[in-house]
């Protein structure tokens, strides 16, 4: 083959791999859309509780045990349309005033992600008033609280396991003796990582004047005395508007400092570890912000809550991970983008389903146990569906970039 031949030969490689590459971007567009909701779920009318089946039907892609009957725009739900998919948009008057509390638990936070996808698409964001978190559900409230929802999302796809679990080796090097109480003091881990999310990520000067103000939760210590964690700690919650960005920073990194993990902070003279010690679903605060409505999020069913303080407010919701995210190690500790996509894409069809199915039961519709898990089954491989179509994309286009690197195009 001469030089001309193998030029022409090269073009032409290079035009069909443009176009691989340009095919390849559109379906990661199309599965990006589908997995963060940018197209619209369907579309429910409050005024007379009726929904554009053709609308649902098509932009939904939840599938149906059986095929639902076909409704007419405009026609009242009625006992024979359970069985259709699930409807999402839904219409918050004006004066509910809803707070929001986050549950702690590590890299399980991604599931907060989701669902808060899910309250934007609701348009029911709008009515929030307060959020309030412990440890990474108080990063979360903070970004909720900023409005800084693209920057969420680019932390928890992005996420690596070296940004919360980067061993701090001057701690682990030394005498054997010492290493538990080196441990407790300093931490197995470093915090550079959080640090530069929330550098990088969160303007918290302007937390003093977000409309949805933030409240996180942190465990005070006597000491840092390894004694000291047989201890029940006090909870104490801090509202973020009311304090500089310094001391901001230093709770947010409070109240996510695991024993062990992370070492504790030190705020005027006052020994600070993670919120999720003494209060790790804080509904305290949300009680004293004038909400009369609580969405509690949850990332294990058995997080434990103070129930009692539910009689605050006339309605309570309480979103729950419908299938497992894992336990310490597989869960809390277990920071890859891998896992959170699949924790995201949890949280948001989570919190759909369970405000649709509170449509249904405001309305006297009461779905029952096997229709709940019909529907629950279909959002999981529906789930399962985007992520293996994402495997695939994303395996494909990382061979066409080593191709394109490889003929160095």
């Amino acid at each position: 083959m001469n030089e001309i031949d193998l030029s022409e030969k090269l073009k032409q490689l290079e035009a069909e791999v443009d176009k691989e590459v340009s095919i390849q971007n559109e379906t990661r567009q199309r599965i990006w859309d589908e997995m963060t909701g940018n197209k619209p779920y369907g579309d429910i009318h409050p005024d007379s509780m009726a929904y554009n089946s053709d609308a649902v039907s098509k932009n939904t892609g939840i599938p149906s045990a059986s095929p639902a009957a076909p409704v007419s725009s405009g026609k009242k739900i009625t006992l024979d349309d359970i069985n259709a998919p699930v409807i999402t948009k839904l219409d918050f008057p004006s004066e509910e005033k809803w707070a929001l509390t986050l549950a702690g638990g590590g890299a399980k936070g991604a599931y907060q992600l989701g669902v808060w996808k899910a309250l934007r698409e609701m348009q029911l964001e709008k009515n929030l008033v307060a959020v309030s978190g412990s440890s990474v559900g108080a990063l979360n409230a903070a970004l909720i609280s900023l409005n800084e929802f693209d920057n969420a999302n680019t932390i928890w796809t992005s996420i690596m396991p070296k940004q919360f679990l980067d061993i701090n080796f001057d701690t682990i090097i030394g005498p054997l003796d010492t290493l538990v109480k080196r441990t407790l003091t300093n931490g197995l881990c470093s915090r550079d990582g959080l640090t530069s999310i929330i550098d990088n990520y969160l303007n918290l000067k302007e937390l003093a004047a977000a409309r949805i103000p933030a409240y996180v939760c942190v465990s005070h210590y006597p000491s840092e005395c390894i004694e000291c964690l047989n201890e029940k700690p006090e909870p104490e919650y801090i509202s973020l508007s009311e304090v500089d960005a310094h001391d901001a920073k230093q709770f947010l990194l409070a109240s996510s400092a695991m024993p062990y993990v992370y070492p504790p902070e030190l705020i005027h003279d006052k020994v600070y570890r993670d919120g999720g010690l003494s209060d790790n679903v804080p509904v305290l605060p949300m009680t004293s912000v004038g909400a009369d409505k609580l969405i509690v999020v949850k990332l294990e069913p058995d997080d434990k809550v103070n129930t009692d303080l539910y009689s605050k407010f006339s309605e309570v919701v309480e979103i729950v991970p419908s299938r497992e995210i894992g336990d310490l190690l597989d869960g809390t500790l277990e920071f890859t983008n891998r896992n959170a996509d699949f924790r995201i894409l949890l949280g948001y069809y989570d919190a759909l389903r369970t405000f649709s199915l509170r449509m249904y039961r405001l309305n006297g519709l009461p779905i029952n146990e096997a229709e709940k898990k019909r529907r629950e089954d279909a959002d999981y491989e529906k789930i399962q569906s985007i992520l293996r179509q994402k495997r695939t994309f994303d395996k494909a286009g990382s061979n066409i970039d080593k191709l394109k690197n490889l003929l160095n195009l």
